[in-house]
Order: structure tokens, then C-alpha cells, then sequence
């Protein structure tokens, strides 16, 4: 099967939103993946998206959520959006898949910095999480804030991604202009990350970053 156009993809989206939602541009969206020569990679893509650990702030039961943001945080504004893809042949989109993101803060503080379910804390607790849902050309979108510096990490978003007929996966992006520097030599997570999680964030232009994430999943 041909891979659908991701400018065509990109331009129903940004019809599929609407108003009030997330608008980004095709300028704005930016590939994550570079190529390889590895064995696993299609020369499209990584090959399916390599899975790491939850970390140890996965709050289960974190409500559904498009602005992550929704406490108002200080930090830089960031949009991140990307496409799930999935199937036979591992590259179609795949539409209603539940994509849960998480993140520090500006501080590299979580929201909460604990692994109760969500109905353990007050709501106020609670922020830089949530829960969307790909559209039906398999893509989705999230507003945040730029994450912090975790101690010992990387700059880095925390994924859950659950699809039906799908091996569901926990994994993590990065930032690409860390790659190869001193931030990502002290972090013992993740190691050997392949080249589709770092993602290249761009200036939107309004004082804000965007960046695209695209994941790849193996059937159940």
C-alpha cells in the first residue's frame, strides 16, 4: 500500500480542526525522522518506534486533554503534532488511536511528581498531561509548554500510545539540538535512541516552538 502524502494529510487536518483548535501550517510542520542504513529502517523512516521506559510519573486515568497546559504554566509556548501510523505494511495512518502525552515544566518539575491514578489528586495538582485521539488521517496535535531539564535527563515528552490491533507503547522524543552534546551524554535513559525520536523544533514565528513527532506501530 502507498503512503498517503503527509502535505495532503496536513491540509485536511488543518480542515478537521476547525476553529478554536490548533492551527499549524505546512511551513511549520517539520519532519523528525532523518534516514538511515540500519536494517530497521525503510528509508522513509526509523522502522517501528522503538519503546522505553513510563518513567516514573505515569499518572493513570489522566483526563482527555488537547492543551496539556490547561493550569496556565510560565514557559515557551510549544505545539507538537504528528501521525500514527500503523497496519499491514506498517506505514498506513491509523485514525481514533489514543495518544497520551506528559512532560515537566519549565523547571523540569512534574505535574504531579508522583504515580497514583489521577483520581488520587487534587486537580490542581495536575497539569502538562492528557489525552488526545488522531483524526481520521491518523494525525494529531497538542499545545504545551517547552519542557525543563529534568535532573540526569535530556529534554525529553513522555508517549503512551494505545491502538486497536496494535501493540500499545511507551516511548520518549527528544529535542534534536541536544543530540551528541553534554546534556545527552549524562543521561543513562534511553541510550542508542534511534534518529526518528529527536525532534527538530523550529521558531512558529509568535515566540513559540513547533516540531512534528511521527510514530510507528507493530501489529498484535
Amino acid at each position: 500500500m502507498t503512503k498517503p502524502s503527509k502535505a495532503t494529510n496536513r491540509k485536511e487536518f488543518i480542515k478537521t480542526l476547525g476553529l478554536g483548535a490548533i492551527a499549524i501550517t505546512a511551513g511549520n510542520m517539520l519532519s523528525s525522522c532523518d534516514k538511515g542504513e540500519d536494517d530497521n529502517n525503510t528509508g522513509e523512516h526509523c522502522g517501528t518506534t522503538d519503546e522505553t521506559t513510563a518513567g516514573p510519573y505515569y499518572v493513570p486515568g489522566t483526563p482527555n486533554a488537547v492543551n496539556l497546559n490547561f493550569q496556565g504554566a510560565a514557559g515557551t509556548p510549544m505545539k507538537i503534532s504528528g501521525t500514527i501510523y500503523g497496519g499491514d505494511d506498517g506505514e498506513t495512518p491509523l485514525a481514533n488511536v489514543r495518544v497520551e502525552a506528559w512532560h515537566a515544566d519549565d523547571s523540569g518539575q512534574y505535574w504531579p511528581a508522583g504515580n497514583d491514578n489521577y483520581s488520587s489528586y487534587n486537580p490542581a495538582e495536575v497539569n502538562l498531561r492528557g489525552i488526545g485521539f488522531t483524526n481520521s488521517n491518523g494525525q494529531y496535535a497538542f499545545e504545551s509548554i517547552r519542557p525543563g531539564l529534568y535532573p540526569g535527563r535530556r529534554r525529553h515528552i513522555h508517549w503512551y500510545i494505545v491502538a486497536q490491533e496494535h501493540e500499545p507503547i511507551f516511548t520518549q522524543s527528544y529535542w534534536a539540538d541536544e543530540k551528541g552534546t553534554a546534556i545527552e551524554a549524562q543521561d543513562g535513559t534511553d541510550t542508542n535512541t534511534e534518529d526518528c525520536r529527536y525532534v527538530e523544533f523550529k521558531d512558529d514565528g509568535n515566540g513559540g516552538i513547533v516540531g512534528e513527532f511521527d510514530i510507528y506501530l507493530k501489529k498484535s
